[in-house]
């Protein structure tokens, strides 16, 4: 640990805490979120993580340029890739994921009544955990005998993660999209990856612009995740000082939009668009993957899709995902 994550995980967490048939054997709790493990390590799925996000760049955003100029589009799993045994944000999820290819990890940050930044969706409990309330109003003492539940709500060995975990298992291995949820401070989030040295590996996603904004103050470096619907508003965000040599912009779940895509690749950004509320459900209906392969060719760079693997797949028919990470890990 770095001298300067040291004083800044002694400084910002304090101050968190002040301001705030039968059914298939589940998969065994994993050692994943051992945030000290070397950077090269086997998981418990046998799938060298390592060996494919790991980014030499200074930031997230430096990487994508990267990955944009090889053609890529990468698959995002949406709540880092929940499937039967494998409950949304769990870092043993994480794993499941990355072992069946690289692709990037979303997942959700809230705050316990204590201060501490937990991966987590609702603000309640009761769907994704053993536990009942708000989350807000439990500390995370009281988070310990709780476990995650999976889609299907069956009970899982898996805990909670906190941030502060994924983050250390994400180095060398893998790149998060931590999606801030309303009521936790944005800027926190951001000391605390900056204090474990992993802006390559982590990105933050706002919702507004004062979040957007405040992300940045916070650490000039932190790539983050924007909510652009028109080049209008990246216009408005580089009036009001953000670089955006250091944002990717979110294009929503509703329509695609080719022709935004094409204007913010114009602009060296790269656009995320989510197929979860909408193209997902066609592609089950129908079985054709196909279309995610078609996004990649109208000038999507990140696709956020429920049917992570299934895209992954997919758009592997026209690139070599790994080739060109191998490429940009050079």
């Amino acid at each position: 640990m770095t001298i300067r994550r040291i004083l800044l995980v002694s400084i910002a967490i304090p101050a968190l805490v002040a301001s705030c048939g039968p059914e298939a054997e589940l998969p065994p709790a994993s050692p994943a979120t051992e945030v000290s493990a070397p950077a090269s390590q086997e998981t418990s799925t046998g799938f060298r993580t390592s060996s494919a996000f790991e980014n030499p760049h200074a930031t997230v955003a430096d990487y994508l340029a990267c990955l944009r100029a090889e053609d890529i589009m990468l698959i995002s799993a949406h709540r880092g890739g929940p499937l039967p045994g494998y409950p949304e944000n769990a870092i043993e999820t994480f794993e499941n994921t990355l072992a069946h290819g690289p692709m990037l990890i979303e997942t959700d940050v809230r705050t316990t009544a204590d201060g501490v930044f937990v991966l987590l969706h609702d603000e309640d409990l009761e769907r994704t955990t053993t536990g009942s309330g708000l989350l807000s109003e439990t500390t995370y003492a009281d988070l310990q005998d709780v476990r995650l539940r999976d889609n299907r709500g069956r009970v899982t060995n898996f805990s909670i993660p906190t941030l502060e975990e994924a983050v250390g298992w994400a180095q060398g291995r893998a790149i998060l999209q931590l999606d801030v949820k309303r009521g936790t401070p944005i800027d926190g989030v951001v000391d605390m990856v900056a204090a474990w040295d992993a802006l390559p590996h982590a990105l933050v996603i706002a919702y507004t612009t004062d979040d957007a904004l405040r992300a940045s103050r916070a650490d000039p470096d932190v790539t983050v995740s924007v909510s652009i619907y028109d080049t209008g508003r990246l216009d408005s965000l580089e009036r009001q000082g953000m670089d955006t040599d250091r944002i990717t912009a979110w294009t929503g779940t509703e329509a695609e939009d080719p022709d935004l895509w094409s204007a913010l690749n114009a602009r060296n950004i790269s656009a995320a668009w989510g197929s979860f509320r909408t193209l997902d459900d066609e592609v089950e209906r129908t079985g054709d993957t196909t279309q995610f392969a078609r996004l990649a060719d109208e000038g999507l760079d990140i696709l956020s899709s429920d049917l992570h693997k299934q895209a992954f797949d997919a758009v592997e028919t026209r690139q070599n995902t790994r080739a060109a990470l191998a490429r940009c890990n050079g």
